[in-house]
């Protein structure tokens, strides 16, 4: 009977698909979870359910039920000490595994070193001003190097720093910033002093001064820098007397007068003098405490004063009651007034029958503006507010504008007199 063959008839299984494998029909692959098998000769075409090259035998299955929870874990930590030895501890109260020492054997002692054997004169002549040449030999005859030596201006060290001290430095000993340490009592008025030395100097130290800084005191404190400081301070007033010539005071300070002094305001009390300025400019201004009077002058070009001048001392001007109108009266005081600037000031509010353009009040003469004043104002009308404007004229007359019946107004008035 003849043989017949039918080729692959049967899966045959090929374990995971991977890619650049050649598959050929009837080979079983696993892939994302499913099988799949392959229709034909395929190669690098990943499995799918495409009908053509494979055919998905098994689908992936379902998420499955999550598991119990685990035992939770613990960590121990190493540490190792200087000596060498490694211990843990953890995070879980548990018992920690035995110390380890991981320290190596000792080495063996290493060979001796050499040591200094000698330090020669190998260079230089000693001569003054020069360097000499000095050479270290050590214990397995070879050089550790060299070193030089300045030999001094005088061969011997003359002129320069020796450790006894007993030749005298040329020049200056330049410390970089450090300390000269362990320097002795001083003995001497030309001796070093030490720190404890200093501090007991300080707190013997007894200074007198006078009850107030006076001109030409002979006490070595207020008579020095200390006076002339304190004699340009503020709180310090230094006492004239008849021998004191104002015209020489060009220095800034506070002085007392007993009106006495050359060159004082002619009538002056006892008062105070303020001077401020220097040799080429200053100003002096006198207070006269006794008569309640101000003068001022001034000095320029080393030796010219001005005369003394009075400074007028401000007064609060008197006030007066406003002449109102015979219609009109009074609601809050209606009053003006003049200040030593020759400036008026007119206000207050009145009530009464207020047309457009009335007149409402007469400043007297002295009072008057140079030029016609115009100033915004308020009105009262049927129980409400309203605005307009109040004008005083170079006469005198006071008038209201902008409400034709008002029966109020409010208004407030500066300006410069004519005179």
């Amino acid at each position: 009977m003849p043989n017949t063959v039918l080729g692959k008839v049967s899966l045959t299984p090929q374990g995971a698909y991977r890619s650049g494998t050649r598959y050929t029909a009837l080979d079983l692959v696993g892939y994302e979870g499913g099988g799949y098998i392959a229709l034909r000769e395929v190669q690098d075409i990943a499995p799918s359910d495409d009908g053509v090259n494979w055919m998905l035998l098994a689908a992936r299955g379902g998420e499955g039920i999550q598991g119990a929870q685990g035992i939770p874990g613990y960590v121990f930590t190493p540490s190792v000490s200087a000596e060498g030895v490694i211990s843990w501890t953890n995070n879980g109260d548990l018992p920690n595994p035995d110390p380890i020492d991981i320290t190596g054997p000792e080495g063996p002692r290493g060979p001796q070193g050499d040591s200094v054997v000698s330090i020669e004169h190998t260079g230089g002549t000693g001569a003054p001003g020069t360097t000499d040449t000095y050479t270290v030999k050590l214990s397995n005859g070879s050089i550790a190097g060299t070193f030089q030596v300045y030999n001094g201006a005088d061969g011997n060290g003359a002129g320069d720093f020796k450790a006894d001290g007993s030749v005298p430095m040329t020049g200056n000993l330049q410390m970089g910033g450090n300390r000269v340490v362990g320097v002795g009592s001083a003995q001497e008025s030309t001796d070093a002093v030490n720190k404890s030395d200093l501090e007991k100097a300080i707190q013997s130290v007894t200074i007198t001064t006078d009850a107030e800084p006076l001109k030409g005191s002979l006490n070595p404190v207020q008579s020095g820098g200390v006076f002339s400081a304190l004699s340009n301070k503020v709180n310090q007033i230094i006492t004239l007397g008849p021998e004191d010539d104002l015209n020489t005071i060009t220095t800034s300070g506070f002085y007392r007068l007993n009106g006495v002094e050359i060159n004082v305001p002619s009538g002056c009390g006892w008062g105070t003098l303020s001077a401020t300025g220097d040799q080429n400019t200053a100003l002096q201004i006198v207070s006269d405490h006794i008569n309640k009077q101000f003068w001022k002058r001034t000095y320029r070009n080393s030796s010219i004063w001005s005369e003394w001048i009075p400074i007028p001392a401000a007064t609060p001007p008197q006030e007066y009651s406003l002449p109102l109108a015979a219609e009109i009266n009074p609601i809050t005081p209606c009053n003006y007034r003049k200040n030593q600037f020759s400036e008026v000031f007119v206000g207050g509010s009145a009530g009464g029958l207020i047309e457009d353009g009335a007149v409402i009040a007469t400043l007297p003469e002295g009072f008057r503006p140079k030029q016609t004043v115009e100033r915004p104002a308020t009105f009262a009308v049927s129980g409400a507010q309203a605005a307009g404007r109040v004008t005083i004229m170079p006469d005198g007359n006071i008038s209201v504008h902008g409400q034709t019946s008002a029966t109020g107004v409010v208004f407030s008035m500066d300006f410069v007199v004519a005179n």
